[in-house]
């Protein structure tokens, strides 16, 4: 394994974890339910800017409504 995919995997564990402990620390202010929407249009802002870099914008123009539903009609009740 190369040096930058050791430092990926420990960014990548070291946001996965730092996630639950916000969730301990919000859900009880919040509720389970805000805090899980919260954590999805946190989760999206931040791989707006990889979308765009990656140019796969017009991607997401071309399948908006597709995402949209699954993004509220897809999640638990």
């Amino acid at each position: 394994m190369k040096r930058s995919d050791t430092l990926s995997l420990v960014s990548v564990a070291a946001i996965w974890g730092a996630s639950y402990l916000f969730i301990r620390v919000g859900a009880p202010e919040f509720g389970a339910a805000a805090m899980a929407g919260v954590r999805a249009v946190a989760a999206a802002l931040m791989m707006l800017p990889l979308l765009l870099w990656r140019g796969q914008w017009a991607a997401l123009r071309r399948h908006w409504k597709p995402i949209a539903f699954v993004c509220i009609w897809g999640r638990p009740r």
